[in-house]
């Protein structure tokens, strides 16, 4: 290794190379920035779009931050404008734009690292007040909450599952209940199938899978429905010779339950 020189370094913001040192002949040392660079003064400093230099201030030091040491923000442009709505940031290059009576319009956007610029998703809604709250890592968890609303919200019952694309639809749409709007019979389940004619449904086997235990649907959905269970049809009555209570109906009930 050799030493580097002045030339070869680059000052900080607020520093410029010193007046009294050859550049190229000294040495930077272990602290080039002592070495080779001294404070700028404000008076060289050029202030930005929006700014106005600071006379008051011709001879400090601009520091690390110029703009703030150095010059003074134009009351009437977006440089003299802080962001009133929550998750909002400046815009990028608007501190020369004139603020009219709108300045948050005019000078701000919504920050990218905020909840306010995040879109839930369907079945969900912005939490309360969250605009100013950081994104993360899971903007969903930090911004969203179900939608109590919507169909999102809703548990189907047991054989039954959601629609599918149903959780931004309301609960009560179209006058119909959240169990219609929301959930469909599970093809898999009990709540899918037909019993045939002469069977029911077995009570609460809704939720049984078709084929459960190595069996068909039919033996685990279905059982005999009784002549009890059977409308006549007009012209005929149920028989008398029949125990309606304890008779099953068949495949046929009209045959097995009317006369």
């Amino acid at each position: 290794c050799e030493a580097a020189k002045c030339s070869e370094h680059t000052c900080a913001t607020g520093t410029k190379a010193k007046t009294d040192v050859d550049a190229a002949t000294t040495d930077q040392t272990a602290d080039p920035a002592a070495t080779c660079c001294e404070a700028a003064k404000c008076s060289e400093f050029v202030c930005g779009a929006g700014y106005a230099a600071d006379t008051a201030k011709a001879q400090a030091d601009q520091t690390a931050t110029p703009t703030a040491n150095c010059c003074t923000a134009d009351a009437t442009m977006c440089s003299s404008h802080t962001c009133t709505v929550a998750g909002q940031k400046k815009k990028a290059d608007s501190d020369g734009t004139t603020k009219t009576d709108a300045p948050d319009a005019v000078c701000c956007e919504d920050d990218p690292t905020m909840c306010k610029a995040h879109t839930c998703a369907a079945g969900t809604k912005k939490i309360a007040a969250s605009d100013g709250t950081a994104i993360g890592d899971d903007a969903a968890a930090n911004c969203c909450e179900v939608d109590t609303t919507k169909c999102a919200s809703h548990t189907c019952a047991a054989g039954y599952k959601a629609k599918a694309d149903s959780a931004g639809i309301d609960l009560t749409a179209d006058g119909k209940t959240a169990a219609e709007n929301c959930c469909e019979a599970d093809a898999t389940m009990c709540s899918s199938h037909t019993c045939a004619t002469g069977t029911k449904r077995i009570g609460g086997t809704d939720g049984t899978l078709l084929d459960a235990d190595s069996k068909t649907a039919a033996e685990n959905c279905c059982e005999a429905a009784k002549c009890s269970e059977h409308t006549c049809a007009t012209g005929t009555k149920a028989k008398t010779d029949v125990d309606a209570a304890t008779t099953d109906q068949t495949a046929d009930p009209a045959a097995t339950c009317c006369e």
